[in-house]
């Protein structure tokens, strides 16, 4: 299947297909985009795929419209990070903005694949990050 991509890299490999051609497989990405509401809407009116993480396919799955998949193969966390200008370390709202955004990664990170779905994120070892997921259109 064809398969949509959501990255902001301008050119090179996604995550995905980093991680894809390390195993092996490669995919054909029909359209890369840069944001998985647009994702979501193309995928949900066409027959292509899109890999998402765990945290984002429960917010995106749509019954009716998308299912959520587990990935049939083992794929590295996605490993994001803070940066600061050291001028920032003891400004207030810095920190605060900080704080916020270790909270909702925390947040993320514990969520589970899809409440429907629990039985399959049970089986899947659980990494501190969310292992991505294919979404469809039923």
């Amino acid at each position: 299947m064809e398969h949509v991509c959501v990255t902001s890299r301008r050119s090179g490999l996604s995550f995905e297909d980093f991680q894809f051609q390390r195993l092996g497989l490669t995919r054909t990405v029909r359209l890369t985009c840069q944001n998985f509401a647009t994702a979501c809407h193309v995928v949900s009116r066409s027959n292509m795929l899109l890999t998402a993480s765990e945290s984002a396919a429960s917010v995106l799955e749509d019954p009716g419209l998308l299912q959520c998949f587990p990935c049939p193969f083992p794929i590295s966390p996605h490993v994001n990070y803070l940066y600061w200008h050291a001028t920032a370390e003891g400004d207030t709202t810095n920190q605060w903005l900080r704080e916020q955004l270790r909270a909702a990664a925390s947040l993320l990170a514990g969520s589970r694949f899809s409440k429907k779905n629990r039985r399959a994120a049970k089986t899947r070892p659980r990494v501190g990050i969310p292992v991505p997921t294919s979404i469809a259109a039923e």
